[in-house]
C-alpha cells in the first residue's frame, strides 16, 4: 500500500513484451524495522497500520464484507488487482473472506507485477504480518520463480486461488481478454503514482478492466488523482470520492455502470476419461469448482500403466532454449510442486539432476545461467550424489519430489461430487485423459501421439538416498529400497537387456528385485497436447477437451493441465499465456499437416 497519493509502488512502466518464461528484475526495496521501502521511488510500500489502510481504502468504500458473507453457495467471487506488490492487500482480502463468506464459497484472485518482492523480500514480510496474516507463510513459501508468464496458487487448501501475472499490467490484461468469461467483481489498482507510473494509468487500461467487468462491478484506488477519475468514468465506471482524513484527503470508489460480461453457464457435470496422473489432476481441479465429475476408467481402477508405478520422479526438465516449452517445463513444474506438496503420494525431498546422454556440464551451466536470479528453487550441487558412476556436476532442485502414482491418483480423486465408473454419460462435456487411447476417439484422429514402452527396475537397499537423482535414468527412493529406470522403447526390448541399462549407470543400486513395464503416450514434438480438440477446419469441438502426450513429464505437467482444462470449462481463464497455449494446443498439429502431412499415423480426416 502506499502512503500518499504520489507514491504508488508498482514499476510497471516498461510496455515492451516479454515472452513467458524470461527472468524478471526483483523490486529494489529496503526494510526500516516493519517498513517496506522502494529503494526506487524513496517511499513505503505501506502505512504503519497497513491492514487498516487496505481495509479503509479497498475494502470498507466497497462493503466488501457484507458482500462476501452474502455469497451464494458454490459461489466464486473473483477480485483482481493491478499492483501486487507485497502482496498485502491480497492476504488481506483472502483472510477476510475465510473469515467471513460461507465455508463452500471460493476467492478467485487475479493481480499483475511489473517489480514484483524477490523471494527474501517475501521471506520478509512473511516473518513480519503471519501473526496476524497466516496466509503469507503460504504464500512466501509457495511463493513463484521470478519469471514472466502467469503463476497460480492455491492457499487455505483450495478456497483461495492466486493467479499472478509477472510482466507489465497491458500484456497480462490483453492475455485473458476473451478468455476469462467470469465477470469479476472487485477491482484494486495499487500502483506508483500516475506522474511515475503513467503505464499503469492508461485510458485502454481501463478499458481493459472494464472489458472484465459486469453491472455492478465496483473499484477503489488510492490515487485520487483527476486524470484517473475522468478516466475510469470515460470506461464506464462512476466514480466517487471518498473520504481519508486525515491521512490524505480522498481516495476513490465507484462501480461499473454498463452491462459488461454476462454470467457464465458452466457446466454442472464432466466426464473425466482416464484415472491415471491427466485424468485425476483435471478432476480433481473440476470438482474443487463444484462440478459433479464422472471418472472413466475402461478396467475400472483407479491409475493405470504409467501411473501406476511405485515411484516416479517430479522435477523440472528444463532447457535453456528460452522456447514457449521451456517456459511450460519450467512453469508447470512449480504449479506441480505447490499443488501436490500437502497430499498423500508425493513427498516433497528436492531433486538432482546430474550429467547424462543429453545434459552436459555446459547444458546444466546455460540452465542455471538462464534462470539466475530467479529464486532458490535452482542451484548448483556443490557434492552430487555418489551413487551414479560419474558425477561431475549437478543441478539441484527445491522443488520436486517422489511420487507413488497410484496412491497419488487416489487421492486426488477421493472428492465428495467425483465418481469412479466405467459407464460415459453422452449429455456431459467430456475431457480426454486417457493416453493413446484417446487417439481413437473420432475427433481426436489426428493427434500425433504414440505409446512408448518402458520398464524400470524395483530395487532394495537398507539405506537408499534421501531424494531422487536424474539425468543417466532416474534414481527413486521409494519404501523398502529404490526404483531405476527407465528404458525407452521404440521397439519392445528383451527383460533382460532392459534391466542392464537401467542398472549399469549406477553402482550402489541394491539387489534387484523385480521389474515395472508401463508405456508412456508421447507426442512428435515431446510436448504435451491439453485443450481443445479441432475440425480439420480448426473449428472447436465443442465440449470436448484433451490432456495427453506427457511422456516422462506427467508428474510435473499434469497438475497444471488439470488446472487448464477446469479453468477453460468453467469460464475462467487458462493460468499460461498465449505463447504456451498455442505451444502445447494440438492445433499444432493441424498446421504441421496441412504443410507436411501426418505423422506417428494420425489421421488428419
Amino acid at each position: 500500500m502506499c502512503r500518499s497519493s504520489q507514491t504508488h509502488r508498482s514499476c510497471q512502466s516498461d510496455d515492451r513484451l516479454t515472452a513467458s518464461g524470461e527472468v524478471i528484475a526483483a523490486a529494489d526495496v529496503r526494510w526500516d524495522a516493519d517498513q517496506c521501502l522502494s529503494a526506487t521511488h524513496g517511499d513505503r510500500y505501506f502505512s504503519t497500520d497497513a491492514e487498516q489502510e487496505v481495509a479503509r481504502v479497498f475494502i470498507d468504500p466497497v462493503e466488501l464484507r457484507q458482500r462476501l458473507q452474502n455469497l451464494h453457495s458454490g459461489q466464486t467471487f473473483t477480485c483482481g488487482e493491478l499492483g501486487f506488490g507485497t502482496g498485502l492487500n491480497a492476504v488481506t482480502i483472502a483472510e477476510i473472506f475465510l473469515a467471513e463468506a460461507p465455508a463452500d464459497t471460493r476467492l478467485h484472485l487475479i493481480s499483475t507485477e511489473r517489480a514484483p518482492l524477490s523471494e527474501n523480500d517475501m521471506g520478509f514480510m512473511a516473518q513480519r504480518f503471519c501473526a496476524r496474516l497466516p496466509l503469507f507463510k503460504e504464500l512466501s513459501a509457495g511463493y513463484p520463480p521470478l519469471i514472466t508468464g502467469w503463476h497460480r496458487m492455491r492457499l487455505a487448501g483450495g478456497r483461495v486461488v492466486l493467479s499472478i501475472y509477472f510482466g507489465n499490467a497491458s500484456d497480462g490484461l490483453s492475455d485473458i481478454a476473451g478468455q476469462q468469461q467470469v465477470p469479476v467483481n472487485h477491482w484494486l489498482l495499487d500502483g506508483f503514482a500516475p506522474r511515475k507510473n503513467p503505464s499503469l494509468w492508461r485510458s485502454d487500461l481501463f478499458e481493459a478492466l472494464a472489458g472484465l467487468s459486469t453491472q455492478g462491478t465496483t473499484l477503489a484506488t488510492y490515487s485520487a488523482a483527476g486524470e484517473v477519475r475522468r478516466a475510469l468514468m470515460n470506461a464506464g465506471f462512476s466514480m466517487r470520492k471518498v473520504d481519508q482524513m486525515p491521512i490524505k484527503l480522498h481516495s476513490l470508489a465507484g462501480e461499473f455502470n454498463r452491462p459488461g460480461l454476462s454470467a457464465f453457464d458452466a457446466p454442472t457435470e464432466i466426464n473425466v476419461i482416464g484415472s491415471g496422473i491427466a485424468g485425476a489432476c483435471t478432476a480433481r481441479s473440476l470438482a474443487e469448482r463444484g462440478i459433479r465429475v464422472r471418472v472413466i476408467d475402461e478396467l475400472g481402477q483407479i491409475a493405470g500403466h504409467a501411473s501406476r508405478i511405485p515411484a516416479a520422479v517430479m522435477h523440472p526438465r528444463l532447457r535453456d532454449d528460452g522456447s514457449p516449452a521451456a517456459a511450460w517445463q519450467a512453469l508447470s513444474s512449480h504449479y506441480s510442486h505447490q499443488r501436490l506438496t500437502s497430499l498423500a503420494g508425493y513427498q516433497a525431498t528436492g531433486a538432482q539432476q546430474i550429467c547424462g546422454a543429453n545434459n552436459s556440464p555446459q547444458r546444466l551451466q546455460a540452465i542455471l545461467d538462464r534462470y539466475n536470479g530467479s529464486g532458490s528453487w535452482l542451484e548448483l550441487h556443490p557434492q552430487p550424489n555418489s551413487a551414479f558412476r560419474n558425477a561431475e556436476t549437478a543441478l539441484r532442485f527445491n522443488i520436486g519430489g517422489v511420487v507413488h502414482g497410484p496412491t497419488l491418483c487416489r487421492t486426488l480423486l477421493d472428492h465428495p461430487l467425483i465418481e469412479l465408473t466405467r459407464e460415459l454419460s453422452e449429455s456431459r462435456a467430456t475431457v480426454l485423459a486417457n493416453g493413446i487411447r484417446s487417439q481413437s476417439h473420432p475427433a481426436a484422429g489426428y493427434l500425433e501421439i504414440a505409446a512408448l514402452a518402458g520398464q524400470a527396475e524395483l530395487c532394495s537397499r537398507p539405506a537408499p538416498p534421501s531424494e531422487p537423482i536424474v539425468g543417466a535414468g532416474y534414481l527413486a527412493p521409494c519404501r523398502g529400497g529404490m526404483v531405476i529406470g527407465s528404458t525407452y522403447e521404440y521397439r519392445p526390448w528383451k527383460t533382460a537387456d532392459a534391466i542392464n541399462a537401467n542398472l549399469a549407470p549406477w553402482k550402489e543400486r541394491g539387489t534387484h528385485r523385480g521389474s515395472f513395464r508401463g508405456f508412456r503416450t508421447i507426442t512428435s514434438d515431446r510436448l504435451c497436447v491439453v485443450g481443445d480438440l479441432y475440425t480439420k477446419d480448426l473449428e472447436k469441438h465443442p465440449g470436448l477437451k484433451i490432456a495427453t502426450g506427457f511422456g516422462s513429464t506427467g508428474m510435473s505437467s499434469a497438475p497444471l493441465a488439470g488446472e487448464c482444462i477446469a479453468s477453460e470449462l468453467t469460464g475462467e481463464f487458462a493460468p499460461i499465456a498465449a505463447d504456451l497455449r498455442d505451444a502445447i494446443s494440438s492445433a499444432r498439429f493441424r498446421h504441421r499437416q496441412a504443410r507436411r502431412g501426418p505423422r506417428m499415423n494420425a489421421n488428419p480426416d
